[in-house]
Formats: structure tokens, C-alpha cells, sequence
């Protein structure tokens, strides 16, 4: 019979889903570890697709995000990758110029020092 009392339904739903948590705990953290694994890996392959648009170097280890002078930055996209947040690393990645940490600073350096 349906609880027609909301207070109680709602407290009812809490209790359930405690103590079914409590008996499916480590099929729900192994899951959580799998997903977790697969969006990491996924952003790996990503990153791996990517290489330097000044000299052409691909590899993942070796592409930073800069970010273009038009863009609104929101926030770092490492900063979005080690919260787990991926769906916004991918956003943040499209307004960003994929670059290799050498061809990076120097762009850094020629912005500070007025050169091109």
C-alpha cells in the first residue's frame, strides 16, 4: 500500500535506500571505481588525439591548455580532471589551444616580452 503521507514516504525511501546501500556497499564502490577508471581513460585517449599546434608533438604527457585571450576562462582544465569533473574539462579543453610545455612558455614569454 503506497504511503499517501509525504513526510513518511520520503522517510520511508531514506530508510530503504540506507539499508540497501548498506547490503549492496561494495558492488556500488566497485562500480564507482570501474566509471571512474573508464572517464579517466577516456580523457587519456582524448588527450592522446591532441597534438602541439605549434610543432606538432603528440603525446598525452606532453599537452598543456592554453588558453586563448578571447575566451572566458572558468577555471584550469587539470582543475576539472582531478575533481572528476570531465564533462567540464571537455569544455573548458575546446576553448584552449593545445600546446607541448616548450611551445607553452615560449608563447608565455613572447606575451610578456611583446614579441611574436
Amino acid at each position: 500500500m503506497p504511503l499517501k503521507d509525504l513526510e513518511k514516504r520520503k522517510e520511508y525511501q531514506r530508510e530503504y535506500g540506507r539499508k540497501w546501500y548498506r547490503r549492496n556497499r561494495e558492488k556500488v564502490i566497485a562500480a564507482n571505481k570501474k566509471n571512474k577508471r573508464k572517464r579517466h581513460n577516456a580523457w587519456l585517449a582524448f588527450k592522446a588525439s591532441l597534438s602541439c599546434q605549434h610543432c606538432g608533438i603528440q603525446h598525452p604527457a606532453l599537452i598543456d591548455f592554453h588558453h586563448r585571450g578571447d575566451s572566458k576562462k572558468e577555471a584550469e582544465v587539470s582543475t576539472f580532471v582531478n575533481q572528476g569533473q570531465y564533462s567540464r574539462a571537455y569544455k573548458e579543453a575546446a576553448k584552449c589551444i593545445p600546446l607541448c610545455p616548450n611551445c607553452h612558455r615560449i608563447l608565455h614569454w613572447n606575451e610578456r616580452h611583446g614579441t611574436t
